[in-house]
């Protein structure tokens, strides 16, 4: 199944960024249906993994970031039994996210540094779920003394590196290969990941892109690179539809994490 709307979270890829500062106004009624169709959405690529619109407010789930004035936030939830969660959860959770950005919203990913007990309070978990990440969902705010610092001391994270840092070794050379992947993977390099590490590696091939993780990529407790990869895939398949190619996931086994196939 293609991913809805992807023309719009395809516009959404450029505008989305982290946002820290919120003006605590609640969700219009139209933003709140917008991201309840979208977290009612059931990506056939992430099963096992769900969001949750949570209510607010929801300050106290943020740790470390400064982040005040939230009136909802998302949790990003999976069946931790699940084969690829963390991918799964990472590929639904960005589809949510740039959905929130294409209808105005502000979002930050987080994973590491969030209260879990605080986030569960306001998310019916199964027994074998876990709250992965978690995002603030509102509008942005003035940005205050600590946002602004923030960004300061940021500014190099809103950078990407160049596609070809991020190309294996074994992959096709960018300058040979065909439109659709170089498209996909310019979206999928401005994906978001924990500390901008970006622990992906793209493999081109003739009528396909692997996804790899860097192993030399920084580790961060509670914020797996798997799930990073999964933002970057979401980011690659919308690259690939907006080029006018659909595909198909294949899971792979570490160190790898999956191949988009397309028609040859």
């Amino acid at each position: 199944m293609s991913i809805p709307n992807y023309s719009n979270l395809y516009k959404a890829i450029a505008v989305r960024h982290s946002t820290r500062a919120y003006n605590g106004m609640p969700l219009a009624e139209d933003h709140l249906q917008a991201m309840r169709r979208a977290c009612a959405e059931r990506l056939e690529l992430a099963k096992g993994a769900r969001v949750i619109l949570a209510p607010g407010p929801a300050d106290r789930v943020f740790t470390g970031l400064a982040i005040k004035g939230v009136p909802a936030f998302l949790a990003m939830v999976g069946d931790t039994a699940a084969p690829h969660i963390e991918e799964a959860a990472g590929y639904l959770g960005e589809y949510v996210v740039l959905t929130a950005a294409s209808s105005g919203l502000s979002t930050c990913w987080v994973s590491a540094t969030f209260r879990p007990e605080e986030a569960a309070k306001s998310v019916n978990l199964e027994p074998a779920e876990k709250i992965f990440a978690v995002s603030p969902l509102g509008y942005e705010g003035q940005a205050w003394l600590v946002e602004t610092f923030f960004n300061t001391m940021v500014s190099k994270s809103r950078t990407r590196k160049p596609l070809e840092e991020l190309l294996s070794a074994d992959s096709m050379p960018l300058s040979s290969s065909p439109r659709w992947a170089r498209v996909a993977l310019e979206a999928a390099r401005l994906a978001p990941s924990a500390y901008n590490r970006q622990p992906w590696r793209f493999t081109i091939g003739p009528n396909s892109i692997r996804v790899s993780i860097d192993p030399e990529s920084r580790e961060v407790k509670g914020a797996p690179k798997q799930m990073d990869c999964g933002m970057a895939m979401m980011h690659l398949e919308i690259g690939a539809l907006a080029a006018g190619v659909t595909g198909e996931w294949e899971f792979l086994d570490t160190p790898d994490v999956a191949v988009f196939t397309v028609g040859s």
